[in-house]
């Protein structure tokens, strides 16, 4: 390694807005990099094998929610994949990908992927560990929508009770 930046991720970060902070970052690294070795102060590092992560390529199957999960776990799935391949879940055979969600500090007392309560902040699903609120998602061949929007247009899908697939 010749030079290393680092870059705070938030809570609120998508792999989208990282990929954003880092091609900011990029070029700072370059040009920094490029001067050093040209007045020979550039002090490579060897990097450490062990620490090495190999990821293979995302797939969309592997973006599909998965209740047995906790809550805290999804919501970092739903932000790691977006914006690809993009959390999702089936609702009556049509696929609907999750923009956003939070965690819901509290115990479901249901079955995971039982939806528990739907309001105008989200649709609460109970998960593995916790409930997980969907904020915005988007029906197949819509655009991404608030939950109250989702809502208004097919509250048949968000019966509190409903097993979500």
């Amino acid at each position: 390694m010749l030079y290393k930046l680092s870059c705070p991720i938030t809570a609120e970060d998508t792999s989208g807005s990282l990929y954003d902070k880092l091609a900011e970052l990029g070029p700072q690294g370059l040009l920094a990099t490029l001067a050093q070795l040209a007045n020979g102060t550039a002090r490579p590092e060897v990097q450490d094998e062990s620490l090495v992560c190999h990821a293979e390529k995302l797939s969309k199957e592997e973006a599909r929610i998965d209740w047995s999960l906790s809550a805290a776990q999804l919501e970092r799935c739903i932000r790691a994949f977006n914006p690809w391949p993009m959390s999702w879940l089936e609702i009556d055979g049509q696929p609907v990908k999750v923009w956003r969600a939070s965690v819901i500090a509290e115990a479901a007392h249901a079955e995971p992927g039982t939806i528990v309560a739907a309001t105008k902040q989200g649709i609460q699903v109970a998960t593995g560990d916790g409930i997980l609120s969907l904020e915005s998602l988007q029906p197949a061949g819509k655009k991404a929508m608030s939950a109250q929007d989702l809502l208004n247009s097919r509250r048949e899908w968000f019966i509190p009770g409903t097993r979500l697939a």
